[in-house]
Parts: C-alpha cells; structure tokens; sequence
C-alpha cells in the first residue's frame, strides 16, 4: 500500500502541471475568442452602418453589450475588459452620432418643424421622411448606454446645445435625445425671432414670445402624443413626451427672461405686464397641456431671487393701491353694479365693491400658482387683506359725514345703504373664499411653519403701520359723489287742537302731558321669533369667520367687517327709529275718547294724525327694500317695526284712555300699518304681537272686557296675577299670548265704559 500510495503521489505531481497549462490554453482561448467577438461585433455593426442599414446595428451592439457586461464580472480579463469597455463606448459613440445625424435628416425630409394643413397637404418625402424618423426613434431609445453596464464611470454628456440639455430629474438619458434633437430647429427659431435687433425682440411684448411657444406645442401636439408617446408606452419607459418637450420650451423662456430682467425691473409697467403674461402661459401650460403643477415654470424666475420678488411685490402692492384710489374717487362708485339682474337682490354690489373684488381676483390670479406658499401668504397680507382693510376705513370715515341728522334726508339714507351694501357684499365673499380648499390649504400649511407665519404677519403690521400715516384724498371724493340728488324731509310733528272739555278729554289731554320718553329707547337688538336670513343665512354661514377657531387666512380682517356691519346696521336703525317716532307725537295726543262713542259708527279711515309717520315708514321702508341687500334688508324692517309697535303700545295706549269709538280707530289704524309691512312676510301681525293682541283685548265686547277685567283684579288682589292658571287659560282662550296679566290689566285700565244717560 505504502509503494503504490507513493507511486500515484508521483504521477499527481506529473500531472498538476499538465492541468494548469491545460486552463492556461483554456483562458488564452476564451481571451482570444472574446477578442475576436468583440472587433466581429464591432465590425459587422460599422458594416451595418456603411450599408446604410440602421436597422441591423442594434443587434451586434447589443451582442457586445452583453459580452461587456459579462467579462466585467470575471477578474481574469481586465486588460480584456479595460478593451471591450472602450470598444463598446467608441461603437456607442458611432452609433449616438450616425443615430443623430440619421434622425436630423428625417426631419429634414418631414420639414420639420414645419406643419402641414389637410387643404395644403403634405410634401412628397413627408411619409417616407416620417418612416425613417419613427424607425432612428425607436433605435435610440433602445440603445443601452455603456455606462449601464455595470461600470462606475459617469457618463459624459452628449454633444447637444446648453439649452436643449436635460430639464431637472429625467427618467433617462437616452429617452430625451430624440426629443432634443427635434427642439434643435426650434432653438434656432426661436433665437432669429427673440434676440438681436429683430423687431420681434421688445420686452414691451412678451406675449409674442408664449404666443410662439404656445403655438409650436399645439402645432406638434399630435405627433408627440400620437406618434411618440405611444413608441415609449410599448418600451415601458416612464416619460410623458408633451411634459418633456414643454420643458425644454419653459427652459428657452427662463434663458430668455434672465437675459433680460435688468431691462424688465427698470420699469414697473413692464415688469408687471412680463409676469402677467408668464402667469398666463404658465395657466395655458397647466390648464390645456396638464402641464405638473410641481415642475417649476416661467415664474419661478421671478420668485426664485428674493429681491426679485420683494420688488414684484412692492411694484404689484403699489399698483392695487392705486387701482383702489381710482375706484374710491369715481363718481359711479356709490351706485348699483348689477342693476336689474336677477339673482343679485341677496347682495346688490355697489360699483365700487364690484372693482374691488375684481382687484381681489386679480391678485388671487398672480399667487395662484405659486409653490411656496409663503410667498402666496405675502400676496394675501401685503396686498389683499391691505386693501380690504383701507376700504373699510375709508367707508366707515364716509358714513361718519352721514351721521348728524341722517333721518332727516333720504338721500343720505340711501347713500349710507349703498355704504353698507359695499361692506357686506365683500364680507361676504371674502368668508366665502375662506372656506374654499385653496385658501384652506394655505392657511393649513401656514400653520404648521407658524414661525414664518407669524413673521409675515409681523412684517404685515409694520407695513400697515406705515400706511395709515400717509394722506389720502378719496374719501372727500367719495362723499361728494355720494350726496345730493335728493331734497330734504323735515321731521313735522303738529298738535292736533281739541276744544272739548269734558271730563274724557281733559284727563285724556293730562295723560297726553305725560313724559315722552327718547326714540332711541324704542330701538331693540333683537325680535323675538323672527330669523332674518341675515342671521341664518349668509351671516351665519361665514360667522366662523370672525371665530377664534375659523377664518383661516382672512380671519383678522372678516372679524373687523362683521364689527362694522353691526355698527353701520345699528346706526342706520336708530336713524330710521329717530326720523319717525318723533312724528306720533300728534298721535299720541290724539283724544280718542271723543271719538264716536259706538264702534258701529266710527269711521273707516285711519286717522289724520298717524298719516305723516306712516308715510315716513313706507318711504323708508320702500327705499331700503329697494337699496339694501336682501339680507340685510330682512335684518332691519323687524327692528323697526319692533320699535314703532313698542313706541305706540308705551306712547300711545298706555298714556290715554279709549272709548268704543276709539278703539275701533285704534284698530283700523293697526290693520293700516300690518298692510305696509305686508310687502316683506306674510303675517306682518307677528311683528307687532303686544300690540295686536292690545287692540283685540280694547275691541272686545263690554261684557267680556268688564268680565276679564274682573278676574284680573281679583287675582291681582289675590297677589298671585302672573302665576294663576285660571287667569292665563283665560288669557289664551282670548288669544293674547305675549302680554302678562298685569299687562293686560293695565290695557284693560285705559279703556273707559260708556256713561249710563
């Protein structure tokens, strides 16, 4: 065993050396084989190229590719592979050229980028031309780049012009070339026409520029997304070809607006147009070629640099403002904007409240599309909720003029109503842009940076600050055009002269002689069981507005436009309240127990005295209804009425006694006033409801006024008048309600019985 375990260890180490010079020869034949591959491949595709036939040089390049990729993972060869690598770049780097060449001259052949109009039809070597531009397409973007392979050198960039390089973040290299290729023309046309001397080149007429632009991706819409598109579709190539190219253009635009931003912040006029127009593009870009609204555009060079941006802002701030002095001194700005439209009486806009909103919109327009929203929120401070706030201002310094006997004169009631119209109308539009999504998403993420939120509103305040220090005329414009027209009512309040001196009319005469209390005391907040649309409607939708806890960006300011439509309201009803309750006073002098003593006598007509103040409530009524803003409108008459029913009930009733006679007259005067009210609600009585039931508790028959008044002076007696239930079951079967028993004790009081001849 030991002898032949010796002799096959010899024999072994014979052996040893035969097999590493066998995969010696082994590895020399691989290395000479794929050497011999790799100049085949490269090769039979030159030969491919010089034959014309583009078709047939993917496939041996393709053989190389693989070959590459395969030697790159064997360190045996790396001399080998160090050659086959630049082999395979060299070849790419033919075929990227010829490729190139090839397509440019199918363009040629498909003049592009000329368009062709089915009328016009299209050149003979259009077809042949779109063949062979199809066919280069397809072969560049199914050519592998060498550096895919596996190797760590980054790829140079191509041989294409500065302008036409790749946009931020391409899905590939490869997928862009072709459309680079196609914008080479276009580059240079769009050179010739915007640069030099050429009479197309004015920095007065942007548009021209996008107009140019808008129209070469509309002309060559259906190719790229009917040709092209559905080529990297079947590739699974993620590119939408429209976006890519579109890029490219915004790229021309963003060279060009750079070039020439000294020339353009030299003027405000023409900054100011330059962005309108980019804004616009940017719009159609979006709005019509689904342009992503996360890729910058055009603006972003004038929101990318902050000193570019303060300079838009303060350039845009200044001309909103005098934008806004022009429509505060225009001689139409206090009257109807919608006159006779249907669907407008629930807010009646004024001329001037009209253009400001419109001014709003219009700077809403210049944000919109911004990204950041920090820079929207500075649009919103620095402009909008500015001008809104100097409106108010000025409106509310406006109608202090108004204030000394306004209910003296209509026409500075109509003028302070058209006021109010203003103030409300963009109230209520401002809160209804708060709730959109919008401007709830900035306010959103304004929150979440509450730093930055909180300096802009700083700096907001600071500019604010600024403002109202500086001098304005318009509101002397303003009042002046909103006076005048109209002449003027004075206030009449005649004693009616009585000469009878019977027991009735002297104590009806000494009770007239009673205090008179003020008309302002008459005026009340709030009606009972009546809900102007004003407080569930529109008021009531935006109140979150002026709320710790809603708003959004425009709380602040909403908060400050509901104080004040509470005070121009308020004042507009103490004006109303003040011109007519002062004209009862006739009325409540009236001798009503020298009326016809029976009610079947007593005449059908109201009565002379309360004729003035009614007509004074039925002009304001009927100028109000036709001036104010539905809403508000539906806010004020109840107030009135409320005060004019509470005036006559403590005024009037309570201060004299009535015969039969003279309750009836009461009476027909009552259904006379329910009748003006009877334009606004159906059951105008409900306005007036102590009042009423007053008047039904006086006409009620001898025997049933002297029996409820029996039970109400006994259970007065009884010192239980309001909590017995006997007493307000009465009541009720009687139909009054809202008086308490010691009211309708009282009523019952004035009320005298005839004298037994």
């Amino acid at each position: 065993m030991r002898i032949q375990r010796e002799k096959w260890t010899s024999v072994l180490s014979d052996v040893d050396p035969l097999l590493v010079e066998l995969e010696s020869e082994r590895q020399k034949h691989r290395f000479l084989s794929s050497l011999e591959d790799i100049e085949t491949h490269a090769k039979v595709m030159e030969t491919a190229m010089t034959g014309g036939e583009m078709e047939k040089t993917l496939a041996p390049y393709n053989a190389l590719f693989n070959l590459n990729k395969e030697l790159a993972t064997n360190t045996s060869y790396m001399r080998l592979q160090s050659h086959c690598q630049h082999k395979l770049e060299s070849c790419y780097s033919k075929l990227i050229q010829r490729y190139s060449d090839d397509f440019r001259v199918a363009l040629e052949q498909m003049h592009w980028p000329q368009t062709f109009s089915n009328k016009l039809g299209k050149p003979d070597t259009y077809n042949k031309g779109l063949i062979r531009f199809q066919l280069m397409f397809c072969l560049m973007l199914d050519l592998k780049s060498p550096y895919e392979s596996g190797a760590d050198d980054k790829e140079p960039d191509a041989p294409l012009p500065d302008s036409m390089s790749q946009p931020e973040q391409p899905p590939t290299r490869l997928s862009l070339l072709p459309l680079n290729l196609m914008l080479e023309p276009l580059e240079k046309r769009f050179r010739y026409h915007f640069s030099g001397r050429r009479e197309t080149n004015r920095i007065d007429k942007p548009e021209w520029m996008y107009t140019f632009l808008i129209n070469v991706l509309k002309s060559h819409f259906h190719l790229l997304t009917k040709v092209l598109q559905p080529l990297l579709d079947r590739r699974q190539i993620p590119v939408h070809t429209v976006t890519l190219f579109t890029q490219s253009l915004v790229k021309l635009v963003n060279k060009k607006l750079e070039l020439d931003m000294d020339k353009f912040t030299a003027s405000r006029e023409i900054l100011s147009h330059v962005i309108a127009e980019t804004l616009a593009f940017e719009r159609e870009l979006k709005g019509t070629y689904f342009y992503p609204t996360d890729l910058p555009i055009s603006v972003h060079v004038f929101t990318g640099d902050r000193d570019r941006f303060a300079l838009w802002l303060k350039y845009e701030t200044t001309y909103a403002l005098e934008r806004l002095d022009m429509m505060m001194d225009s001689p139409v700005g206090n009257t109807f904007k919608y006159q006779g439209v249907e669907g407008m009486k629930s807010l009646r806009p004024t001329e001037v409240s009209g253009d400001v909103l419109l001014l709003l919109q219009s700077i809403t327009e210049r944000y919109h599309g911004l990204s950041d929203v920090t820079l929207q929120y500075q649009f919103i401070s620095h402009i909008q909720i500015r001008i809104l706030a100097i409106f108010l201002n000025e409106l509310e310094t406006v109608t202090v003029k108004y204030q000394e006997d306004l209910h003296e004169a209509i026409d500075r009631q109509e003028s302070f109503m058209m006021h109010i119209n203003s103030v409300f109308y963009l109230y209520t539009i401002v809160a209804d842009w708060s709730e959109q999504v919008f401007f709830m998403d900035i306010y959103e993420r304004l929150r979440a940076n509450a730093d930055t939120y909180e300096a802009i509103k700083k700096d907001r305040r600071t500019l604010g600050a600024e403002h109202s220090t500086t001098s304005r005329t318009s509101v002397d414009s303003l009042a002046r055009a909103s006076t005048g027209g109209h002449a003027h009512r004075q206030a009449r309040a005649q004693d009616t002269d009585g000469g009878d001196e019977s027991h009735n009319g002297t104590e009806s005469g000494t009770e007239s002689e009673a205090e008179e209390h003020e008309p302002s005391e008459y005026i009340v907040d709030d009606v009972e069981g009546q809900e102007s649309e004003l407080s569930m409607g529109l008021w009531a939708s935006s109140a979150s507005a002026g709320s710790s806890d809603g708003g959004g960006v425009f709380k602040g300011i909403l908060k400050k436009y509901r104080l004040a439509l509470d005070e121009l309201l308020g004042r507009l009803t103490k004006s109303a309240v003040d011109g007519i309750l002062p004209l009862f006073k006739a009325y409540r002098r009236q001798r009503w127990t020298v009326a016809t003593s029976t009610r079947a006598a007593a005449h059908s007509d109201v009565s002379l005295a309360v004729c003035e103040p009614f007509q004074v409530i039925k002009e304001f009524m009927d100028v109000a209804h036709s001036t104010l803003a539905e809403p508000l409108f539906n806010h004020i008459w109840p107030r009135i009425a409320k005060s004019v029913s509470q005036y006559i009930l403590n005024e009037v009733i309570c201060t004299n006694f009535f015969n039969e006679g003279g309750a009836k007259q009461l009476q027909i005067d009552s259904e006379c006033l329910f009748r003006m009210f009877k334009l606004y609600t159906n059951q105008p009585e409900n306005f007036f409801k102590q009042f009423k039931e007053t008047v039904l508790l006086l006409n009620m028959d001898l025997e049933k006024i002297q029996e409820t008044k029996a039970k109400l002076t006994a259970a007065e007696e009884s010192d239980d008048l309001d909590e017995t239930a006997e007493v307000l079951e009465h009541l009720a079967s009687l139909n009054v309600y809202k008086l308490t028993a010691d009211q309708a004790l009282t009523v019952l009081g004035r009320f005298l019985f005839p004298t037994k001849s």
